[in-house]
């Protein structure tokens, strides 16, 4: 009798499986637009003591925040699709590339 692995994969149920994947890029991309919605306009602003200040580290906060989302949306819309899509022997093997 061959012994079973622990899986996430839930045979019959692709939105249960794929879940794992979409739930964490939903998350990153409520935290993503949340900064945008912070910084953005705080780039713009017109104050003329704390711009010079501000200004170069509100923008590297923007740009290291789009080089990891971009990154995460990577990774996990590639097992989400993956997951959906992929045979089964081949589900998940990119799942710990998304944990790291």
């Amino acid at each position: 009798m061959a012994a079973a692995a622990c899986t996430m994969i839930f045979e019959g149920h692709p939105a249960a499986s794929s879940a794992s994947a979409w739930m964490p890029l939903l998350y990153e991309s409520i935290v993503f637009g949340l900064s945008l919605y912070k910084f953005v306009p705080e780039l713009y602003r017109r104050d003329t003591d704390t711009q010079s200040s501000h200004t170069g580290v509100i923008a590297r906060l923007l740009i290291d925040s789009l080089l990891y989302y971009s990154v995460i949306l990577a990774v996990t819309a590639t097992l989400t699709i993956m997951i959906i899509k992929s045979p089964r022997n081949v589900k998940n093997i990119v799942a710990q590339t998304e944990l790291l």
